[in-house]
């Protein structure tokens, strides 16, 4: 068996490389507990148990346990309207409750698509203002409240200016004296400002998929929706917590591991920071995250008294997807099937988008996935670099990424349509793009990401790499995956 596990990290294994940490404990007894790679690159620095990782989204499980001490309390009312806390970054007219937004069934546009498409990079500067700017700006929602499950980073944003606000602090001291402290989680904090010294803190890297690497900057000064920092020893006295609370009221892990019920009745996969999911039968509570280079995942399976933590400072190995490799090893389930291939084509170049949201977008030219080297396997099937990430080029395509699977489609560029070239302004975005032409090309514009092909979507709809665009009577609507139909008028 721990062989078998041990293989699943073999890219953490190469010499000078990155990696992470992995703590695996069944029936109360940690059965596998390993340190790999570098946690600096620059100075061969080894990722060790005292290590340091950033772990992205699955800090919303703090943020929600701190608003749940203060609901706890008495404080914080879960069913009341969310401006009833925080008025002053709303301008939606619609009512959300504090548990719509904890449950991702509020509707709210995700904070760090809209900042994006209003032509911030993503390794930017980003500090709590910015993002406080862009949510309170939104107009509309997505989607009518508890309509729909769809993941948003801004809810977490929102709750954490809650407990500030009721508090009276902000949530890196709260959480530090009401959890981290209590908890022991010594080498655990929050980290809110950009500039911040972590001690241990593992750097992030990118690699290009043939075990080369690049620093993949994170200039974050933001909390709630991520920013904790933390190692897998410490993460665990959290997750004992929750299956056997010593130190808080088990009402707040009831409501955190409780997921919403729909509008329609349909019970959604969402609690209160957590997912509530089934592996191959088995009930999974689980959280991933990912930031720059940063990876994280965290998995109880409650019936199996299993526990799985993983973090890293690369990407080259999914711990979401090597967890359920974990999993089905310790419980002894099926293996997934292989990944077969269709009909080869005579030319695999091109674009392709996913069939189902979100669209993941997906260029193909001269034997790169892009810009990540493409290694043939066979017929139609190709590997991304030396990693476990498959895709179909053939005449049905269909990708296996990270923790995304799904069909595929090739698009062709857009022919061009004088009528809608333009100027488009957003007031809630308040960002000009343009539609152009150059060297028979319909394009989109924006001071930020340039000029971006427009492809063929759907009747009167196009699509580019980072967005959608649904032409409308007197402009457009910009949609991502977790931000719709954002109004832009001709000007």
């Amino acid at each position: 068996m721990y062989n078998k596990i041990d293989n699943i990290f073999k890219l953490w294994q190469r010499e000078n490389a990155p990696g992470g940490q992995v703590l695996i404990r069944h029936k109360g007894e940690i059965i596998f507990d390993k340190c790999y790679g570098e946690a600096v690159l620059e100075h061969d620095i080894d990722i060790t148990d005292k290590t340091v990782f950033h772990v992205a989204s699955v800090s919303k499980q703090v943020t929600i346990m701190s608003l749940l001490i203060l609901w706890n309390e008495g404080k914080v009312d879960l069913d009341a309207d969310i401006r009833t806390y925080l008025p002053e970054y709303i301008a939606f007219d619609t009512p959300v409750t504090v548990r719509q937004c904890m449950n991702n069934v509020s509707g709210i546009r995700d904070q760090w698509e809209l900042l994006i498409m209003r032509g911030t990079r993503i390794d930017d500067i980003i500090t709590q203002k910015d993002l406080l700017k862009v949510i309170s700006t939104q107009k509309e929602l997505n989607f009518a409240p508890q309509s729909q499950y769809l993941y948003s980073n801004s809810n977490f944003t929102l709750c954490a200016e809650i407990v500030r606000k009721i508090s009276g602090k902000p949530l890196n001291e709260f959480a530090k004296e009401r959890i981290f402290d209590v908890l022991g989680m010594d080498s655990t904090c929050i980290k809110m400002g950009y500039k911040d010294i972590v001690k241990n803190r593992a750097q992030s890297y990118l690699d290009n998929g043939c075990g080369s690497y690049v620093n993949q900057p994170l200039n974050f000064g933001v909390a709630g929706a991520t920013s904790l920092n933390t190692n897998v020893h410490d993460f665990i006295k959290l997750m004992d917590e929750y299956k056997n609370p010593k130190h808080f009221d088990k009402a707040i892990f009831d409501v955190m591991f409780t997921p919403a019920v729909l509008t329609s009745g349909e019970t959604s996969i969402y609690g209160g920071g957590m997912m509530i999911q089934e592996h191959k039968g088995h009930k999974l509570y689980t959280h991933g995250g990912v930031d720059a280079g940063y990876r994280a995942d965290m998995a109880i399976y409650p019936d199996d008294d299993l526990d799985i933590v993983i973090f890293a400072n690369t990407q080259n190995t999914i711990p979401g997807v090597a967890s359920k490799k974990i999993a089905d090893i310790v419980l002894g389930l099926p293996c997934d099937d292989e990944f077969v291939c269709s009909q080869p084509v005579d030319n695999i170049d091109g674009a392709y988008i996913g069939v189902n949201e979100p669209h993941p977008f997906y260029m193909v030219k001269n034997g790169c996935l892009n810009g990540n080297p493409l290694i043939h396997i066979e017929d139609s099937l190709y590997a991304l670099g030396e990693t476990v990430d498959r895709i179909d080029l053939g005449e049905k395509p269909k990708f296996k990424i990270g923790a995304g699977m799904g069909d595929l489609r090739r698009i062709s560029l857009a022919p061009v349509n004088k009528d809608i070239l333009g100027k488009y302004y957003s007031e809630e975005l308040d960002i000009f793009y343009y539609i152009t032409e150059n060297e028979g090309k319909m394009l989109l514009s924006h001071y930020k990401e340039g000029d971006m092909p427009l492809y063929d979507f759907a009747e009167n709809t196009y699509t580019t790499p980072m967005c959608r665009i649904k032409i409308t009577e007197n402009g457009f609507a910009l949609s991502g995956g977790r931000a719709y139909n954002i109004k832009f008028v001709r000007v």
